[in-house]
């Protein structure tokens, strides 16, 4: 499958392989399963580059979100311990805060995954680990429930905001370990402190199970999505690809000039030349070889053309039967006569046999060339009409051959309304 990233030049044999490579990776990783959450390296990057933007603004509005309850909370530190109140607003507000402060400048700022993820991580952490620090200032017997609370950054960090699977798994483990030494240091009936763990530990299984979930179902629905992105990119551009050559075809070609006509609306007229290229005695070579020969002759040809081409800006086409179209860029008569030469060169160069031709012959294309100052108003048919006239007359003058020939094509002039054209 021929599919040109960036128009129909030299990139379409360097871009043969690209999307179906890329489409054959989303389909091996979609049936592996990625059960480990992590996708092959070129996937796990395109996956980042395309969701991480988005990530870290859904982690700034749940930061926010976050903070402004946690800060919350200092009624319920003042209902329960009214003892350590200064305490905790030196917690939460003189440590978490500017802590959370400086996560939300760093997320802002789209960091890498890992500092982006581990952030919240560590922020959920503090401010689990903060509880029982308040509850520990306090003598009020109502302090020991306090501790209870560290459960919601559980739910939190899994099911608010999503951390992804292995920091949360990291994330939780560190919150069971702040619970487990809570308990150890506080007072109370063992039976009670191992029920209250038990519950904890469970809610935390849990949310470790929904994380994983959550983010096994964020994978397979990116990889569903750009499945079907990479099918639809395939189907528009085979929709504009000549399937024999792999060059563009009219439609393609329609497009190409609707996007130099739109261009110019918003600057100055551009020049812009075209080639027509014919294939000398085509008939003749397929009434000889079979027109499977044909076809192979065909695509040798177009591989040529294309790769004479300068790069991004100059596109070749399927214009009919054994025709071509090119069109050059920002390119002046005289610059599209040398390029043109040099195609027809090439092409003889190729060196494709022609047993129709007595002799040692060869395979060879006239040319057709036309320039014009192109603008918004220009009509892309008076180009192409002028462009055939030439073909036509270097088929006359013994094919084989460029026309207008250097020589002649300064004297050669016409204009037609909104169309400055050189016949070129």
């Amino acid at each position: 499958m021929l599919i040109p990233l960036e128009g129909f030049g030299k990139t379409v044999l360097n871009t043969v392989h690209v999307t179906d490579s890329l489409a054959g990776l989303v389909e091996a990783t979609l049936r592996s399963g990625f059960r480990l959450l992590r996708f092959p390296a070129e996937l796990e990057a395109r996956f980042e580059r395309d969701t991480g933007p988005a990530r870290s603004r859904s982690l700034l509005v749940w930061m926010i979100a976050g903070m402004v309850i946690y800060s919350g909370f200092l009624l319920s530190d003042l209902l329960l311990m009214p003892d350590a109140f200064a305490i905790a607003l030196l917690m939460r507000l003189g440590l978490v805060g500017p802590v959370a402060l400086a996560f939300l400048v760093i997320i802002a700022r789209k960091p890498p995954p890992f500092v982006r993820e581990g952030s919240q991580v560590l922020l959920s952490a503090l401010a689990a680990a903060a509880l029982p620090v308040i509850a520990a200032s306090s003598t009020d017997p109502l302090s020991a429930v306090a501790h209870h609370g560290q459960v919601l950054f559980v739910i939190y960090i899994t099911m608010i905001q999503r951390v992804r699977f292995w920091y949360a798994l990291a994330g939780v483990l560190i919150m069971q370990l702040i619970y487990l030494v809570t308990l150890a240091g506080a007072d109370g009936v063992f039976r009670a402190q191992i029920s209250y763990l038990m519950v904890f530990a469970g809610v935390a299984t849990f949310a470790v199970v929904a994380a994983y979930n959550l983010e096994h179902e964020a994978r397979l629905t990116y990889l569903m999505r750009l499945r079907e992105t990479l099918r639809s990119s395939e189907l528009e551009h085979i929709s504009r690809q000549d399937p024999l050559t792999g060059l563009g075809n009219r439609r393609a070609l329609d497009d190409r000039f609707a996007e130099q006509a739109a261009s110019c609306k918003w600057g100055d007229a551009q020049q812009l030349a075209l080639l027509i290229v014919d294939i000398d005695h085509f008939k003749a070579y397929n009434d000889t070889l079979g027109h499977q020969a044909g076809d192979v002759c065909l695509k040798r040809v177009a591989g040529v053309i294309a790769s004479e081409l300068r790069g991004g800006s100059d596109t070749a086409y399927r214009f009919g039967g054994e025709e071509f179209l090119v069109v050059l860029a920002d390119t002046e008569r005289r610059q599209a006569l040398r390029i043109a030469e040099r195609m027809r060169a090439a092409i003889e160069t190729a060196a494709i046999p022609h047993p129709a031709i007595l002799g040692n012959g060869v395979v060879t294309a006239s040319f057709g060339v036309a320039a014009t100052v192109f603008n918004e108003r220009s009509d892309p048919a008076d180009l192409i009409a002028m462009a055939d006239a030439a073909l036509y007359a270097a088929k006359r003058d013994g094919r084989n051959r460029v026309w207008p020939r250097p020589a002649t094509a300064a004297s050669i002039t016409k204009r037609v309304p909104g169309l400055a054209v050189r016949a070129s």
